[in-house]
């Protein structure tokens, strides 16, 4: 790391840089001068509230509530405000030949210590970059997903200064040194109880984002709607969902009507409590239905559907809730659905995916670096 002298002199040269079509800003919260610690990410897309899209805006607001700033880069021009609501926001160009040095013009300006990169954006792909940024910031990566195999190399060999994986299951692909927090929801959305007043509902809910890495998912909860005669709909949307739901509506006849867009997952499933037999989806939705008493079925993206259990809760946390084992999965029939109680995942949920301790988790690794 550079001396904070030297820093401000490279920051000089580096402000002939011609920044006007990287840095447009929104939340438009002064630069910060004082003590406060200053926490900086990349975020490729913030459209929708998805799994990764909660996720950290559950961080940023507990790193804000700490006495912490946080400054958010994206290319996504059409970002959810409430996602970075108190976060200094900056549009960059994603396509910008002095990309890097603009990343670290602004992150500079702003006094940042940590910068985090989500998901694998393209400029990282060149591991001399990842080396560039170190020379000014602690650089961590947060890995939401499995990466392409040509960032995997550089990620094993601990190019950043932390590694923050989602499940156990991806720890085989960026090495021991991978930090497993899971995704998580706040204590008190977790309601522990269970709705035995669903025997008479014959409609289900998938929520997902609908794009192509969620195809197969999507289709297994639909294949099992169709083969329970369930009538059903579909939340959820994204800049491929145009697509993706023509090719569901003539694959498998389902009615425009069906689709109903997408939806803040807890918020919707809270006001519509007594109107689904049961949810389906993986990950964050898991959490979140679960949390408020539905029963919850995982889109295997094996392709091969059933119900999250007490019996099989655990284990599928280490694949971040989007796989069931079949051998140790209970699938009830679906007439007895609404008053099995080993179908009741709020306990677990609330042992294993709490937000303030995972929150804590989160802190220590910042701190230690």
């Amino acid at each position: 790391m550079l001396s904070l002298k030297l820093k401000k002199i490279i920051s000089r040269f580096l402000l002939k840089t011609n920044l006007d079509n990287n840095r447009s800003i929104i939340n438009n919260i002064s630069v910060y001068k004082g003590d406060k610690k200053t926490y900086a990410y990349y975020v490729e897309f913030l459209s929708f509230i998805g799994g990764t899209e909660t996720r950290l805006s559950l961080f940023f607001e507990k790193l804000i509530e700490n006495g912490n700033r946080v400054v958010v880069l994206t290319s996504d021009q059409t970002v959810n405000k409430f996602i970075v609501r108190n976060c200094r926001v900056y549009f960059i160009n994603i396509k910008s030949n002095t990309l890097v040095k603009d990343i670290v013009n602004i992150l500079l300006s702003e006094n940042a210590s940590i910068f985090e990169i989500n998901h694998t954006p393209s400029f990282i792909r060149d591991v001399k970059n990842v080396e560039f940024f170190q020379n000014f910031f602690k650089v961590g990566i947060h890995l939401h997903h499995k990466a392409s195999d040509h960032f995997i190399d550089s990620i094993r060999k601990d190019a950043y200064d932390y590694k923050i994986i989602n499940s156990e299951k991806h720890i085989k692909n960026y090495g021991d040194s991978s930090i497993v927090i899971r995704n998580s929801i706040e204590s008190f959305k977790i309601k522990d109880i269970y709705h035995n007043g669903r025997s008479k509902k014959r409609k289900a809910i998938l929520i997902s984002r609908l794009d192509g890495d969620k195809l197969i998912s999507v289709e297994s909860a639909i294949k099992y709607f169709i083969k329970n005669d369930l009538d059903f709909e579909i939340a959820g949307g994204n800049v491929f969902s145009k697509s993706i739901k023509g090719h569901l509506i003539s694959k498998y006849k389902i009615k425009p009507s069906q689709f109903i867009g997408a939806v803040s997952t807890y918020v919707f499933l809270e006001s519509h409590i007594d109107d689904y037999l049961f949810v389906a989806g993986v990950g964050q939705v898991v959490l979140e239905a679960g949390a408020l008493g539905f029963p919850v079925l995982c889109a295997d993206v094996k392709n091969e559907s059933s119900f999250f259990t007490k019996s099989n809760y655990l284990e599928s946390l280490e694949t971040n809730l989007t796989t069931i084992n079949n051998d140790l999965c209970h699938i009830p029939a679906l007439k007895n659905i609404s008053g099995n109680q080993n179908l009741n995942i709020c306990c677990l949920i609330r042992d294993e995916n709490d937000l303030d301790k995972n929150c804590k988790k989160y802190m220590r690794i910042l701190e230690n670096n």
